[in-house]
């Protein structure tokens, strides 16, 4: 039975709706990133499926409340084309990931995935590559590739696998941010799988489907 539990670290509430999933046992954490103008209930639908339904899911709140009158509660990681403020978002959502693992006093370290969409994949490829040690699985949906990573020259972590997922009707984030994305991966030798989807800027059903076959 799904219960919701928040967890509130370093100012951030922590929403985590499968909390029966938090012991020390817990092998698996996926922590799923919000895009702009969202917050952290967006993506929570997610959780119900196949393959994240397996791990436990942590959903974080974006840092930077939005006046935002089309929806009560709106975040960000950051102004839209400001990079500063996104990588600053990366590095306090690191420590906030590495304080949640030590605070609950795992037997061993969990695998660790991200999911992010729109800002949240920008954020997550921030994350991921310059303050992560290692990760399980990157999933970017319907995001592009941060203009700074470009200039990152330092050593790129483990990464299992990369998921890129992008609707080919999205007229918010046009679908060659995708095959940048991509590119940009695989330059790497990293393990890269596309998708796209006959869709706008959203999440497909059929994601769930492809992501449990990667």
């Amino acid at each position: 039975m799904n219960v919701n539990k928040y967890i509130n670290i370093q100012g951030n509430q922590l929403l985590i709706p499968n909390s029966d999933k938090l012991n020390n046992e817990t092998e698996s954490i996926v922590f799923f990133l919000h895009g702009y103008g969202a917050n952290q209930s967006d993506l929570v639908f997610m959780s119900d499926f196949q393959p994240f339904n397996k791990s436990l899911c942590v959903f974080p709140q974006g840092f930077y409340k939005l006046d935002n009158p089309y929806q009560f509660e709106s975040y960000s990681w950051g102004d839209i084309g400001n990079y500063e403020n996104i990588k600053k978002s990366a590095e306090l959502l690191n420590s906030i990931i590495n304080e949640f693992i030590s605070l609950n006093q795992f037997t061993r370290v969990p695998q660790i995935s991200i999911v992010g969409f729109s800002q949240g994949g920008m954020l997550a490829q921030i994350l991921a590559v310059n303050y992560l040690s290692k990760l399980h699985n990157l999933i970017l949906l319907s995001t592009l590739l941060p203009p700074v990573m470009h200039d990152y020259s330092g050593t790129y972590p483990p990464i299992n696998n990369i998921f890129v997922g992008h609707g080919t009707e999205d007229n918010v984030i046009d679908q060659s941010n995708a095959d940048l994305i991509f590119d940009y991966y695989k330059k790497y030798n990293y393990d890269v799988e596309i998708k796209k989807y006959n869709m706008g800027h959203t999440i497909h059903s059929n994601l769930f489907e492809d992501l449990s076959e990667y």
